[in-house]
């Protein structure tokens, strides 16, 4: 069994009616196309399901935001960030920070990652740390961005150093005792 791309064109030849046909085995390129889908089908399965944070920003909006990504920032699906601009999950202080970052990616500047204050749905605060590239989306310049909610990160690194400055008081003390 294979798969048959057909042209057929009535003409005469000799003075008969006749039929020209062409067969063409379109197998391998039928067989291509499903495995691209399948491909696709698999890709956008570790995207949905990713730990990280995923989005698409052009012309200043999420054309395109993960499950995860929405999840972050407090909002129940997706569909709700698209078409909105980014500042929507930046905090005031940090928007014109994350502009020009946004900016700079779009004019060709090498990736970055940066952290800023996101502001989540509720309008509660978390830490982000994000890293973005430019890409090509729909032929056009955009961002492909990974973020993730760093807040137990940050909370845990200052109760570390609190510990370090109690552990060096201490010792500094048992010292001075000795």
């Amino acid at each position: 069994v294979f798969y048959a791309d057909i042209k057929a064109a009535p003409m005469r030849l000799g003075g008969k009616d006749c039929l020209l046909g062409i067969f063409r085995d379109v197998t391998e390129r039928r067989e291509a196309a499903r495995e691209l889908v399948e491909s696709e089908a698999r890709f956008r399965g570790l995207v949905d399901q990713s730990i990280a944070g995923i989005c698409i920003i052009q012309d200043g909006k999420f054309v395109y935001v993960n499950p995860r990504f929405a999840e972050i920032f407090g909002y129940a699906s997706a569909e709700q960030m698209i078409d909105r601009g980014h500042e929507l999950v930046v905090a005031e202080k940090d928007r014109s920070m994350v502009a020009a970052h946004v900016r700079g990616h779009i004019e060709g500047e090498l990736a970055s990652s940066f952290n800023f204050t996101g502001l989540r749905k509720d309008g509660t605060m978390i830490d982000v740390g994000v890293h973005g590239t430019r890409a090509i989306h729909a032929g056009r310049p955009a961002i492909i961005g990974l973020a993730q909610d760093i807040s137990e990160k940050k909370r845990a690194e200052e109760q570390i150093e609190r510990y370090v400055k109690q552990l060096q008081t201490a010792l500094m003390r048992t010292v001075g005792v000795a």
